[in-house]
């Protein structure tokens, strides 16, 4: 029984990284994903610091009002921040996306405000659900991220590339006869995910003069979250990303 579970299962693995590499596209809209579940209108971006009264459902983005700094000097380090949260819910399937909080270091490396990556570290994502009633997922993942673009009167236009490498998890599950079943669940890498803006040149940030930096918000495609990036102008402690001994 346990073999007969295990061959039905891994059939699909298959389908579900299609799904989930549907899911992380936050721009591309064809006919197969308005049919599929829990899909978000709107692709609009946004910032927490200006948001209006839109739903998930009706993104919508407000002008900017604050003041900007200006842009940093040849040789700067900026820091944009990584967290984003996807949840799939299909028939039997619930199934969260998470990605943990992580930087990418980035540099101002000429006069004209030309941004490139100052370097890349892998973060970790996690996956973890049910896909029925008898079978919950668990497992993690890399996500190698870059970015590049450029600063003008204080707004940075990013191009960010997310690399989504493999997955590596379990699948435990009941069987007929109520025995636990352990089935690898190893699902190939998604691909790199280039997140352009609404008007194709760029995610847009605004220098600001806070700790708290400056966010935008890109719902997923398909599932309910968003992709979150924080631009920083200020050094980003490490520390508590870092497991405490």
């Amino acid at each position: 029984m346990a073999i007969l579970k295990k061959s039905a299962f891994v059939l699909v693995i298959p389908a579900l990284a299609m799904v989930l590499s549907a899911c992380m596209l936050s721009s591309i809209r064809g006919p197969e994903l308005e049919s599929g579940p829990d899909i978000e209108e709107g692709d609009e971006e946004v910032s927490p610091q200006a948001q209006g009264n839109g739903s998930e459902e009706e993104v919508i983005e407000p002008a900017f009002e604050g003041e900007t700094l200006p842009c940093p000097p040849k040789g700067s380090t900026l820091y944009l921040g990584f967290d984003h949260a996807l949840t799939i819910n299909y028939s039997e399937t619930s199934l969260t996306h998470f990605l943990h909080q992580g930087w990418l270091q980035l540099e101002v490396v000429d006069d004209q405000g030309a941004i490139a990556p100052l370097e890349s570290p892998p973060l970790t994502y996690s996956m973890e659900g049910v896909m029925s009633e008898d079978c919950s997922l668990t497992g993690e993942g890399t996500m190698k991220p870059t970015a590049h673009g450029r600063c003008e009167n204080g707004v940075v236009s990013l191009t960010i590339e997310e690399n989504w490498l493999a997955y590596k998890g379990e699948m435990e599950c009941i069987d007929r006869d109520g025995n636990v079943v352990i089935i690898p669940m190893n699902i190939p890498p998604m691909g790199i995910q280039t997140h352009t803006g609404k008007n194709g040149e760029g995610e847009v940030f605004y220098l600001v003069d806070s700790p708290e930096g400056y966010s935008s918000m890109r719902p997923f495609a398909a599932g309910s979250g968003y992709h979150t990036w924080t631009l920083y102008t200020e050094d980003i402690p490490l520390a508590p990303l870092v497991p405490e001994e």
